[in-house]
Parts: C-alpha cells; structure tokens; sequence
C-alpha cells in the first residue's frame, strides 16, 4: 500500500503537480534572485498548502533539502498517513532551471518528467512560500505551499505569510492547513544514500 501511495505522490507531483485548476495562462510570478541554495537546504515543514492528490491523508508533512555531490538537491519528503499512521517517504532531485533565479524542477525516479517548484520569498530561517503552475489549454493548475522552519509557527508568522499570498494574487481561500500535531519527534530521518 505504502509503495502506491509513493508511486501516485511521484507521479502526482511530476505529471499533473498543480491540482487547483484556474481559467486562462499562468499568472507571472517573480521569484527570489539570486537564491541561495545552500541557505535554503535543510528541514521545512509544510504549514498550508492547496489541494494535492499525492497529500490527501497526510499529517506532519516534511521536506528535507540537502546537497549532493553531483550539485543537484536531493528532496526527501515525508508525512504520515492519518488513516494507518504509517511513515510514508520518497526521494527526489531538484535542479535550478533558470541561472540564480529560484525556479527548480523537481524530479522523482517513479515518474516521468519534472515539475516547477519556484521559491517566490522567503528568508531562508522561518518562512518559505513556493509556487508551481501548468498551463493545460485554456486553464492552468497552480499549487502553492506555505512552508516553515518551525512545526508550529506563531500565528504572527502565519499572517504574515498569508500576506504575501495575498500580495502576490494567490487565492487564500483554497489553502488547506497540514496537520502537524500529535507528530512523532523524527518524522523525517536524514536519507541513508545519496542516488
């Protein structure tokens, strides 16, 4: 069971990543530039986030960013599912496609393909909001998270947060809050192997 789940979460995230479907193009989005890769490695856990089909079911949803000797950033991302409170996990590769711009694509190897992770702000130590489109025809799909360095960051911080979605033109109303309570203390061990 564990292993479907990993298999639609991979090709979820690289064939069909955004699942918020809107009329017309992709809106324009400037991104953190330069980026800094290196500030940004480490554990983020996910805060809010729209709709995802690969998530639905998850608690305590974790990512994890950390180098690899080939300089691409390896993704380790884990949650638990609510309905078995198994630990559910899969490992991919990021890569920068844009120069120093903060536009990543990010791949997995159970699925084709890649998909858009842009960091559009963050500062690096408390908050991270990214964002991902699809043009498809005449509607685009766009998922968007809210990641933060603290499992439980103050409610200062979360308004914060939905401040720039709102300045951005990003839809609040669609973002669903990730369960992390009740989560065990190591929800996301380091990766044993480098791919």
């Amino acid at each position: 069971m564990a292993l479907i789940h990993l298999v639609i979460l991979a090709i979820a995230i690289c064939g069909t990543s955004a699942q918020i479907q809107f009329p017309g193009s992709c809106p324009n989005q400037t991104v953190v530039d330069p980026f800094n890769a290196t500030a940004y490695l480490g554990k983020w856990y996910e805060i809010e986030a729209y709709f995802q089909v690969f998530s639905s079911g998850a608690m305590c949803t974790v990512a994890q960013y950390s180098l690899r000797s080939d300089g691409l950033v390896q993704v380790f991302n884990t949650n638990i599912n609510e309905a078995t409170g198994n630990l559910v996990s899969i490992t991919g590769s990021a890569r920068l496609t844009e120069g120093t711009a903060a536009k990543l694509a990010v791949s997995f190897p159970v699925a084709p393909g890649e998909a858009p992770y842009w960091v559009l702000e963050t500062d690096y130590t408390n908050y991270s909001v990214v964002f991902a489109c699809r043009d498809y025809g005449t509607v685009h799909f766009i998922t968007t998270w809210y990641l933060s360095r603290s499992r439980n960051p103050s409610q200062q911080a979360r308004d914060d947060v939905r401040s720039i979605f709102l300045n951005r033109g990003i839809d609040v109303t669609k973002l669903q809050t990730t369960n992390q309570t009740g989560c065990p203390p190591d929800t996301n061990p380091p990766p044993t192997h480098l791919f």
